[in-house]
Formats: structure tokens, sequence, C-alpha cells
């Protein structure tokens, strides 16, 4: 009798024993399945997390067709000209200091100074932050864009994109540059290395040639040299120049000798330079154009490495970055990413966005065309 009632357990307990680990084993994978699922909800979570708040709101009377040069943000200055007159704000909306210009200016900033230009009459200002006028060059001539470098040299391109005039701290002639042929269609500047580079387009015989000239900063011809293809800009990266080309990027030497392969990119239609990163935007929208997806592209400038590449759905009109935060922005849409690429917040706002600036780590700027509005990032 129990013998027999062994033999009848024996199999009820291996059928148990099945049972049991088939369920373990079953659990365990569905433990382990649902562990990138837990992390795709952390990420959800943290990215929701992220918030803009309005911190204030500074309006004006802007005409909407103008290309608003006279609108300008950095640090902790908000600077516009309206009604004859420069006002400059400070983040808290207390107005900081006022001045009456002729229309039509150019503004900028470095550290220690602020730039305004009169285009049409070919004024030259530095300004402390507090508004003291620190020195003018007048009367120089129409010009159509201005640089100011951290080291207070201001750099002058007239209205023909031929002529450069370069001026010292003191807004004291410091050297002058007319290129041969063509037209100045980007430039870079290195204070570092005393460098100026330019990058012309010029026709010859119905084609469109693409050229890069090196000066000091004395206005010197160091270096130059005829592209093979169509160039769309150049920057800086330590001691090297990096081309931007409609199909990708190449380095050169101080030399102006390649360094390096050539790094094939779909077709590029937006490229900024960032402290260390270039930024960039490829291909197209519209699958029937045959330029590849629409991609952001990051690539490290000391690495020589792409960093990221994400797609996206619509060409950014600006691309600006500061600490470890990357603001990106077309139409009425701002996205925030980390410098891994990772998209961290996306806020679609009910009107246009003309400009928009990372201040430091938790604060941005927008302006619309008739306000300027400063938002919180909170996380």
């Amino acid at each position: 009798m129990n013998k027999r009632r062994l033999r009848l357990l024996i199999p009820a307990v291996f059928l148990l024993l099945l049972l049991f680990f088939g369920v373990r084993g079953l659990i365990k994978k569905d433990s382990a399945q649902s562990v990138p699922q837990l992390e795709e909800d952390s990420q959800e979570q943290e990215q929701k997390s992220i918030k803009l708040t309005i911190l204030s709101e500074l309006k004006m009377t802007k005409d909407l067709r103008d290309s608003f040069d006279d609108v300008f943000t950095a640090d902790n200055l908000v600077m516009y000209y309206e009604k004859g007159e420069l006002k400059v704000f400070n983040l808290d909306n207390k107005p900081l200091w006022s001045r009456s210009f002729d229309s039509n200016l150019i503004l900028g900033k470095n550290v220690a100074r602020v730039l305004v230009i009169e285009k049409s009459r070919g004024n030259v200002y530095h300004f402390s932050s507090d508004g003291e006028l620190l020195g003018s060059a007048l009367g120089l001539g129409e010009i159509e864009q201005a640089q100011l470098t951290q080291d207070n040299r201001t750099l002058v391109f007239f209205r023909d994109n031929r002529n450069i005039l370069i001026l010292d701290p003191y807004l004291q002639r410091a050297g002058e540059i007319t290129v041969e042929s063509g037209a100045i269609i980007n430039f870079a500047v290195s204070t570092k290395d005393e460098l100026i580079s330019l990058l012309t387009l010029e026709e010859l015989e119905g084609e469109l040639l693409s050229r890069l000239y090196v000066y000091s900063l004395e206005g010197r011809l160091i270096q130059t040299r005829r592209e093979e293809m169509l160039a769309l800009n150049v920057f800086h990266a330590d001691r090297d120049m990096l081309i931007v080309y409609q199909r990708g990027l190449q380095f050169f030497d101080e030399y102006l000798d390649k360094k390096g392969e050539f790094i094939p990119t779909n077709k590029v239609s937006f490229s900024k330079k960032e402290g260390s990163h270039l930024y960039l935007v490829t291909g197209s929208a519209n699958p029937l154009q045959e330029e590849g997806e629409l991609e952001l592209l990051s690539f490290s400038l000391s690495n020589r490495t792409l960093e990221f590449s994400n797609k996206i759905t619509d060409n950014y009109d600006n691309i600006y970055s500061r600490g470890g935060m990357v603001l990106a922005s077309y139409k009425n849409t701002l996205d925030l990413y980390d410098l891994t690429g990772n998209l961290l917040h996306r806020e679609v706002l009910s009107y246009p966005i003309k400009k928009a600036k990372l201040l430091d780590e938790d604060r941005l700027a927008v302006f619309d065309g008739s306000r300027f509005t400063l938002f919180k990032i909170e996380f």
C-alpha cells in the first residue's frame, strides 16, 4: 500500500516542481522585461519634472519687419531700441540707463563692455554696463555687422562685404582688411591666436566658388586657399580651422592643409559653434528632396567626434548652449536638451519666437517681436 502511494505521489511531485520552476522563470522573464519600461517611465517623469515659469515680461513697441539687431540680451542685461532711445534694463525689469541714438542699431556685449553701433552713420560706441561712455569712433562709413571680442577689440564689417576695420580697445584703428574678390559671407575670430578667418563667395565664369582667407588682427594676410566645394561657414577650433560644407566637415591646420579625413553629412542647413561644440541641422523634412532625414547633430571640437544625432521634425532657427544645456528654437517651440542629446523639455508658446537665449543655468529669455519674456527653468 505504501509503495503504491509512493508511485502515485512521484508524478504529482514532479508536476508540481515543473510548475514551480516554470512560474519562477516566467516571473524572472517578466521582471527583466519590465526594467526598461520602468526606466522609460522614470525618464518620462524626469522630463515632466522640468517646467518653465514666467519671471517677468518687458513690453515694447517694435516694427515686426525689423531685423531685431537692436534687441539684445546677455548675462544680466536686456537692451532694446524704441522711439529714438536705447533702453537698458536688468533682469528684474529695473531701468538702468538710456541714451538717444539714430535708428538701425547693432548691439553687443562682452563681460566688461556694451557695444552700440549706428549702422547708417558709421558710429561705434563702447559703454560700461552702467552706461558710462568709454570711447567712440565716428563717421566710419555704412556698417553691415560688427563683433566685440572678449579683449575689447571691435571688428567692423562694411556694407560692401569686402572691407573690414579692426579697432583696438580704445577704438583706435589697429588694422584694415580688403579681400581681393568676392563677398564675405562668414568669419571667425581667435584672439588667442590673433587671427581672423574670412569665408568669401565669388563668381568665376558663371560658377560660384568659395575662398578662405586668414589674416592677423593687424590686417596682414597670412594665407589663402580656394575651396574645392561650396563652403557655408568657418570656425576656429583650438589652433585649427573648421570649414562646414554643404555635405560635410573638414579640419585644417594653421597652414590651411587638410587635417584628418573629410567628415560626410547629409545636406547642412544650419551650423553654429558654441564653446567646444559644433551644432548642425542636416537633411530635410521632405523625403522627396532626398537630403536624408532632418537631424540635429552635435560634434565635439576637442575630441573631433560625433556627440549625438537626433531626428527632429522641423528646422531650428537658432541653437544656443550654456553650462550643461542646449536651447533650440523654431516657430513657436522651445526645446531644451542636455549635452548628450536627451530632450529634457519642450515648450510650445502661443506666439512666434524671434530670439531665444539661455542667460544662465536656470533662466532663459524669449523675444516675440513686442516683448521680452524671462523664464525660470525649474528642475
